[in-house]
């Protein structure tokens, strides 16, 4: 197998990330030709939730290599779908849940991972607050934290009801 491949250079390439923000930015505002305030909150977003992701791999190398390819394909495809250039509740609830599991994947291996069960259930409640049925997530974060990161403790379970 060759360790150097293409797929490998941009994976772990610095460019990788600022080239994607660029085509992304191009793509937002090209079909819109002038400056909405909507779109703007809606790329503000969008590229918050990018650097959650980008965050969310670089701190806790989810793929053991630095890489900011998750980051990227969010904010391209994001940019790619037109429904997602405009600001609504929806990329609200996508922030949440981005900081959720942000939160979430900080329990790993703590003594005391209740500050970060509490502030992953205080972003899962509040976008719950924009799509009810966000709830279903809270079981599934609990059975995560549980069988996954193995950090539940009886503390934990009751941190994440806010």
């Amino acid at each position: 197998m060759r360790k150097n491949r293409l797929q490998n250079h941009v994976a772990g390439s610095v460019f990788t990330l600022p080239v994607c923000a660029v085509i992304a930015v191009l793509v937002w505002w090209m079909p819109l030709g002038q400056y909405h305030i909507n779109y703007a909150i809606g790329l503000g977003l969008a590229t918050l939730i990018a650097y959650v992701l980008l965050e969310t791999n670089n701190r806790f190398q989810l793929i053991r290599v630095r890489s900011r390819m998750v980051a990227s394909a969010w904010i391209l495809c994001a940019a790619c779908i037109a429904s997602l250039h405009e600001w609504h509740h929806g990329t609200i609830v996508a922030l949440c849940l981005a900081i959720a599991h942000f939160f979430l994947f900080s329990t790993y291996e703590k003594r005391q991972p209740v500050h970060a069960s509490f502030h992953a259930g205080l972003f899962l409640g509040i976008g719950t607050l924009f799509v009810p049925w966000m709830v279903v997530f809270v079981p599934l974060f609990q059975l995560h934290q549980a069988v996954y990161l193995r950090s539940q403790t009886l503390r934990c379970f009751f941190a994440t009801f806010v």
